[in-house]
């Protein structure tokens, strides 16, 4: 069986750096899967294209070939385990290639199978040319646990064959293993000396990294490398003259310098403390250099002469200079700097004023910059006396700074890694599905709020200011031009007109003869004939390049009105009067006026065919009332209206439009709430029917509609303004369907936040654009990109954000962080602006490791909402695991060393603010806290946190698809086992007052107190054993909690615990759906449990564990098992599963063997419980033995399909982003069939639909298909513009005995993205 999966490719797909290769006309920037070409334009970085590879690259390593301006480029592919070598020719206006010219596999020396331990990231050195005419290319890399792998590529031969590549190898763990026992062993950076690359020999040195059970050092090895031998693979590379052993354990980075000028040769040997140059002929151990960075070196790169860039993990950026005295210069910049993992420098040519080089920062954690170091303070090292470096002198640096400009803080922007993400809905209750992601590391962390989106692209922005809120109205020169040349802008607070000549390269205001500029237009449009009219709210009035030709007055105020052809509607009162104007003369004349039982609150007037297709198109007018809340469609030849429109339940009509889509006319409807409802016209029986009708949340304040043409390859679409832009375009052809409704999409515009006006502008210079005003009321001229792509928004951090959750009451989302010295803070971010509004650091040794949200019962909201025979009411609270670790001296009569204990911790938190969801930035600040009410000790450490409804199941089940499902429970994931615990949230202490009031009453009556135990004593009994000893690291925690008074509101209670099919490893991953949880176990499996007691009482029983690879096909075969390191469930039958490293699994449930073990087991534990109880006998606890076979009678969750996706999956969210459509009835009846129809569609956006995020920054968005159920086939599919980008990939259910995930590689999705630092 085959599962298929399709994934949508964009040029903007690879965001992780690799290396750098400079042209001297062109930059080239390698990612994971492609080559970007990036050139310099009118000072500015373009971006010119990318070329894709072959195979997915964890490192890449360049060589320029000046000559013939062509580049090798040497690959790490984690698919195939080997080097790739590419070569890429460069010539101006021709199109690039990178044709694969060698591919070598490293095998064992014993000629057995491959070297299956890889490395977690493997290490290249920089190549180097061999021979004295640059005949050969020498790299080196490691791609295994400490394996050596040398290649050889000859540069004479054209094309470059495998037969022609030399390779060897050399394996560090043989000698390590003589030494230590259990070792694990690791190359971490290599360099050729750069003296040695024309001689027979090559040196060739190595850092290496050995970590033990109980040792750990770092080693650099000096290797011969002698590819001439008769036997390469197995002699090539030899133990070289010299080991330095036991260098410094923050030694990251070995660097080959080689500088004629200055004489200065040899490898640096770069650590955190200092700088070392070795030499193949002496391993000197005393530094050249001393200094203090506040990282590990990451990347050190060339400049100019002897000077260097350094960079280190903690963003930082230093400029060495190698002559005697050597300095180190700290570059500080104006905005933070993100983590270089690559560097690459561009000298500044003459262009660039007072810039002396131009520093390229790859990330593969964060985004990649560009920054420029001033030419003067180059000049200025320049400038000091030169002597030759000595390995025999050792200097300290003065660590003084210098100042360098980041010109791009986002050249390539990244979300690498994305730690964890959650999915709420905004606005609250109905709109878009959004997605806020934890990413980065610290010191450059990142929240990233992301939607799937269209983007609105400014290219002409600062524009003159525009207060007033002006609407503005694009205007042709004459009727059948095709472009524009006026924007018109009409004041209704001041009562003013004014014109923007838009025409050519500068703009400037003009007067159009006849314009009347002491008055607000409500139209301004050509005509036939060559006129242009001007609606007032005085009159209609008529002009040519002369001036005024004629006008209509009226006697009525006019409010609005709309054209089509030379015919006029204007609306004044309740009542529409058609003005049409005579095309030969220009004379406008009324030719009809209708009269409605409520003033017009909208108008639109268009030509539309009848139900017999021959008929020529007949004027329409579509009118909205204000206080009826009603559309009216009617053919002016008709004295009856032909159909109506009901818009109570989204306001009153505010504007409309009709446009055809896919052969299909529909009517637009924007109202004052923000919505818009849209129909598909359709004829029956000669009458007009609305059909297919939907509608969709645009923003908070009144929608405006606006047509925007085709253009090229741009169909027609609608661009909808409102507190957010939207646009309403015709759906891509495999999402249209047997209903009309899905003819049409809807997709959020990005950048579209708070602008104002919005009209299509097509000139000469601008074509297809669009006019705005921002939210600063400034004219903005820009594009839409239509593909809709994973879209976000940035909030920087310096800590590195490790679990999100999303208060759904407040509109917040909590983040644990971890900042760079380790300690944990808890942020309360606002979802919707980005905006942090609390943020409390945990104390020392407190470390938090899980959070969620989850709906409990409390004392506030019980005595007012509680009724008889139902639930207990709930409120949402914030929970976060954390555990307290403090040193802790050996108790016994002899001292002996101090060890460290730690006391896992459940906090609960109440975000309490005044506002709502929808507040604004200022207003979250002001008024949202965070308050503690209480920290319970827990049994056991817990690592993950989830919730579940405390129900029974078929009550769970039917309310699994509500935002409010009641009281939940949470489930906590510990070690080796799952605990399922209750909470009571007594917000208003009463518990408290009560506590006191008896006390009073006990002393008034002359009676001994009563003990008032502590409800978190109570929790950990268990745990204590009964003896009332506590550690005391956890009881100065919680004593310091208590001086706060937080500790006494929080009643916890341990319900059920069960283990997992992992053993005692970690859970460190809960998904639940309904009352079904999944446990993902550390590099072990996946267990699922229900909550589901007996009677209704909440408990946790096993329900399925571990992966069986044969499904019915009896067609999966693998030795080994599957290390699951995440999981979601995506409906109620299948999970998606992430496989370490880098799989994907797709798992399905055996529900009916569940739910027969299920019964079995509870039919066998009553039956024991009451056979002992009628014997008199205390139930004893289940012992291990017995739990192993009831684990061993559990059934397992079958593998259905795998694939590989080139990084591991950290987080799963069961939702799909993007804009919600609703069902909207032309009629509407009942308030249940209302609310029905809400719940169906809430549902739509999560049943069956997944978003998957990796280590890497890319999301896939992954849905089940309907039709095939039964085999679990999986579409994963992000919308575009057309159809070309799809590709079809194979989710293989056969796999291979070596590797779980041998299979195709998928390319996925990234994203464009602002940053907003």
């Amino acid at each position: 069986m085959a599962a298929t999966l399709f994934v949508r490719r964009f040029t903007d797909t690879d965001r992780v750096v690799q290396a750098f290769a400079v042209f001297p006309s062109a930059l080239l920037v390698v990612t994971e899967r492609s080559v970007q070409s990036w050139q310099e334009r009118d000072g500015e970085l373009a971006r010119l294209e990318d070329i894709h590879l072959a195979a997915p690259i964890l490192l890449a390593l360049t060589h320029l070939q000046q000559n013939n301006l062509s580049v090798l480029l040497t690959a790490i592919s984690n698919i195939h385990s080997g080097l790739w070598t590419y070569s890429l020719s460069w010539v101006s206006n021709t199109s690039k290639h990178l044709p694969q010219i060698a591919v070598t596999v490293p095998q064992l020396l014993n000629g057995g199978g491959d070297i299956v331990k890889r490395e977690t990231m493997p290490q290249a050195s920089q190549p180097v040319l061999m021979g004295a005419s640059s005949d050969g290319l020498l790299c080196s890399a490691s791609l295994y646990q400490g394996w050596v792998h040398v290649m050889s590529i000859p540069l004479n031969h054209a094309p470059v064959s495998c037969d022609k590549v030399v390779t060897a190898l050399h394996s560090f763990c043989e000698d390590a293993a003589e030494q230590f026992q259990g070792v694990d062993c690791r190359v971490q950076s290599m360099a050729f000396e750069s003296t040695a690359v024309h001689q027979e020999t090559i040196f060739l040195m190595c850092l290496v990294c050995f970590t033990g059970f109980n040792h750990s050092c770092k080693e650099i090895h000096c290797l011969d490398v002698n590819l001439s031998q008769p036997n390469p693979l197995k002699d090539g590379v030899k133990a070289g003259p010299w080991v330095l052993r036991n260098v410094d354990p923050s030694t990251t980075l070995l660097h080959a310098i080689s500088s004629g000028k200055d004489n200065n040769k040899g490898v640096l040997a770069v650590s955190s403390q200092s700088i070392h140059l070795l030499s193949a002929a002496s391993a000197n151990s005393h530094p050249v250099l001393t200094f203090r960075l506040a990282g590990l070196p990451t990347a050190i790169v060339h400049v100019k002469g002897s000077m260097w860039a350094l960079a280190d993990s903690m963003a930082g950026l230093h400029l060495l200079d190698l002559r005697q005295p050597c300095t180190l210069l700290q570059l500080t910049p104006q905005i933070p700097l993100t983590v270089a993992h690559v560097l690459c420098c561009v000298p500044g040519s003459d262009a660039d004023l007072g810039v002396g080089a131009n520093l390229f920062l790859g990330s593969r954690t964060a985004n990649s910059q560009l920054a420029s170091l001033p030419a003067a303070l180059l000049n200025q090292q320049a400038d000091r006396s030169t002597s030759q470096l000595s390995a025999h002198q050792s200097l300290t640096s003065s660590q003084a700074s210098a100042s360098v400009t980041v010109q791009k803080p986002a050249m390539i922007d990244s979300a690498a890694p994305i730690h964890d993400a959650c999915v709420f809905q905004e606005p609250k209750g109905c709109g878009e599905w959004r997605m806020v992601m934890g990413c980065g590391v610290a010191p450059r962390g990142s929240l990233r709020l992301a939607h799937l989106a269209a983007k609105l692209t400014p290219t002409i922005s600062g524009g003159p200011c525009m207060p007033g809120r002006p609407r503005l109205m694009a205007i042709k020169a004459g009727w059948q031009q095709e472009h524009h040349a006026y924007l018109a802008f009409s004041f209704p607070t001041e009562g003013t007109t004014s014109v923007l000549d838009i025409q050519g390269t500068h703009f400037q205001p003009i007067h159009l003869p006849g314009l009347n500029p002491n008055s607000p237009s409500l139209l301004l449009e050509a005509l036939p004939g060559g006129w242009l009219v001007q609606v007032t709210p005085e009159e209609v009035r008529v002009l040519d390049n002369t001036g005024l030709i004629g006008a209509w007055g009226s006697v009525d105020t006019l409010s609005m009105a709309a054209s089509c052809g030379s015919l006029i509607a204007a609306a004044h009162g309740t009542s529409i009067t058609l003005v049409n104007v005579d095309a030969a003369n220009g004379e406008p004349s009324a030719t009809k006026t209708l009269h409605y039982s409520e003033q017009v609150s909208a108008v639109a007037l268009l030509k539309m065919p009848h139900a017999v297709a021959a008929e020529e198109p007949e004027h329409w007018l579509i009118v909205g009332l204000w206080t009826e809340d009603t559309v009216i469609l009617q053919r002016l030849s008709d004295d009856q209206d032909s159909c109506t429109l009901d818009c109570s339940d989204v306001g009153q009509p505010r504007s409309i439009l009709a446009a055809e889509m896919h052969g299909t006319w529909f009517l637009f409807v924007g109202t004052s709430q923000g919505w818009v409802i849209y129909h598909a016209i359709t004829w029956q029986a000669g009458k007009m029917q609305l059909e297919g009708g939907c509608k969709v949340h645009a923003g908070m304040s009144g929608a405006r509609l606006s047509y925007l043409p085709s253009h090229s390859s741009t169909p027609a679409c609608l661009y909808v303004q409102s507190s957010k832009a939207l646009l309403l375009r015709p759906a891509a052809s495999n999402k249209a369907s047997g209903n009309k409704a899905d003819l049409v999409e809807a997709v959020r515009m990005h950048g579209g936040e708070g602008v104002m006006g919005g009209v299509g502008v097509h000139t000469l210079d601008l074509p297809n654009s669009l006019a705005w005003l921002s939210p600063k009321e400034q004219l903005t001229f820009g594009d839409v990109d239509h593909t809709m792509q994973l879209r976000w928004f940035t909030l920087g951090l310096e800590d590195t954000p490790g679990c999100v959750a999303y208060h759904t009451t407040s509109g917040h989302a909590a983040v644990l962080s971890t900042s760079p010295s380790g300690a944990s803070w808890l942020r309360l971010v606002h979802a919707t602006t980005l905006t942090q509004v609390v943020a409390l650091q945990l104390g020392k040794g407190h470390t938090a490791t899980a959070i969620c949200c989850a709906r409990l019962p409390s004392s506030s909201v019980t005595a007012i909402h509680h009724l008889p025979g139902l639930p207990p009411a709930e409120k949402e609270f914030v929970v976060v695991a954390s555990y307290v670790s403090q040193p802790k001296a050996s108790q016994g009569s002899q001292a002996g060393p101090a060890h460290t204990t730690s006391q896992g911790l459940l906090s609960v938190f109440e975000v309490c603010t005044a506002g709502t969801a929808g507040q604004t930035a200022s207003a979250a600040n002001n008024r949202s806290q965070i308050r503690l009410h209480g920290t319970c000790r827990l049994q056991s450490l817990c690592y993950s946190l989830a919730t579940t409804p405390a129900y029974d199941s078929a009550l769970a089940m039917s309310k699994a698809r509500s935002s409010h499902s009641g009281p939940e429970v949470v489930v906590a994931g510990c070690e080796g086992e799952v605990h399922l615990y209750s909470l009571f949230v007594d917000d208003t202490a009463q518990a408290g007052r009560q506590a006191v009031a008896t006390a009073c009453h006990a002393l008034a009556q002359g009676e001994p107190l009563p003990d008032q135990g502590h409800a978190s004593d109570k929790a950990t009994s268990t745990s204590q054993g009964g003896s009332g000893q506590t550690d005391q690291s956890s009881t100065d925690v919680l004593e310091n909690l208590a001086s706060q008074g937080c500790t006494d509101r929080v009643h916890l209670q341990l319900l059920s615990k069960a283990a997992t099919a992992g053993g005692s490893s970690l859970v460190t991953s809960l998904s639940t759906l309904g009352t079904t949880v999944a446990a993902c176990s550390f590099m072990s499996s996946v267990s699922l449990f229900t909550t589901a007691g007996h009677e209704g009482k909440p408990s946790l029983e096993p329900l399925s564990a571990n992966i069986s690879l044969m499904t019915a096909q009896r067609d999966i075969q693998h030795d080994g098992p599957i290390q699951v390191q995440s999981a979601g469930m995506l409906n109620g039958q299948f999970l998606l599963a992430g496989a370490y490293p880098d799989g994907l699994l797709l798992l399905k449930r055996d529900v009916a063997q569940e739910e027969a073990a299920f019964q079995a087991r509870r039919s066998a534990k009553e039956k024991a419980l009451l056979e002992g109880t009628e014997r008199g006998n205390v139930p004893v606890p289940i012992s291990q033995a017995s739990q192993k076979a009831e684990d061993a009678d559990l059934p397992n969750v079958h593998l259905q399909a795998g694939c590989n996706i080139q990084h591991g999956a950290t987080s799963f969210c069961r939702a799909r982003l993007g804009v919600q459509h609703l069902p909207h009835a032309s009629h509407l009846s009942s308030v249940d069939a209302r609310a029905s129809q809400l719940d169906g569609a809430q549902s739509e956006m999560s049943d069956n639909h997944m978003l998957v995020t990796t280590s890497d920054g890319k999301v896939f968005a992954t849905s089940l298909v309907e039709s095939d159920r039964r085999t679990g086939q999986l579409e994963t599919l992000y919308t575009g513009a057309d159809a070309d980008g799809l590709e079809q990939f194979t989710w293989r259910s056969s796999l291979s005995a070596a590797s779980v995930m041998q299979m195709q590689p998928v390319d996925v999705a990234h994203c464009v993205k602002d940053c907003m630092f």
